[in-house]
């Protein structure tokens, strides 16, 4: 069995054996640990994905009931399609010039508009590139977005802000 060994000054690291790309990614399928038990406590070295579907869309854990209003979850589905929509938009701006900056969210809708929808309004939150869900859920509308990616006289920093990097005081964002 072939071993890949790095090399760092004097010392050599073993690696463990040559893989090659399948091989890796049917051992990682195998390797995971799923449960349908939402147990938090850290002293397990592998934390198990908690997971209520499984791979084929097939529910694991009919009885399962979630502590978030049917109301709540329908906002954040919601957002979460505003903000891809958005994100199409600006893109296609960007690219034929009429703005100078954009970068998407692709993937990340989930973890931004769930995480702000886990905070009270009051909680402020310094955010960076790429979490516009977090002033969607805020009530931060694509209108003054749109106002921002311009810099435009109704852009609350006035212009003098890259585009993207949007505030809003009344969000606490």
């Amino acid at each position: 069995m072939k071993m890949k060994q790095a090399q760092t000054g004097s010392a050599k690291i073993e690696t463990g054996p040559a893989q090659t790309e399948e091989d890796s990614s049917s051992k990682l399928r195998k390797s995971r640990v799923y449960t349908t038990e939402l147990d938090l406590k850290l002293e397990k070295t592998n934390i198990p994905c908690f997971r209520i579907i499984d791979e084929e869309g097939e529910v694991v854990k009919k009885d399962y009931k979630p502590s978030l209003s049917v109301e709540k979850m329908i906002k954040i589905y919601e957002t979460m399609s505003k903000l891809t929509v958005m994100d199409k938009i600006f893109y296609d701006a960007q690219r034929q010039g009429r703005i100078s900056f954009f970068m998407q969210h692709m993937g990340e809708q989930a973890a931004l508009i769930a995480s702000a929808a886990a905070l009270d309004h009051d909680d402020v939150v310094y955010t960076q590139y790429r979490e516009a869900g977090v002033y969607m859920w805020r009530g931060f509308d694509i209108q003054q977005m749109s106002h921002q990616c311009y810099g435009n006289v109704h852009d609350y920093g006035k212009g003098r802000q890259m585009p993207i990097h949007y505030g809003s005081r009344a969000s606490n964002v």
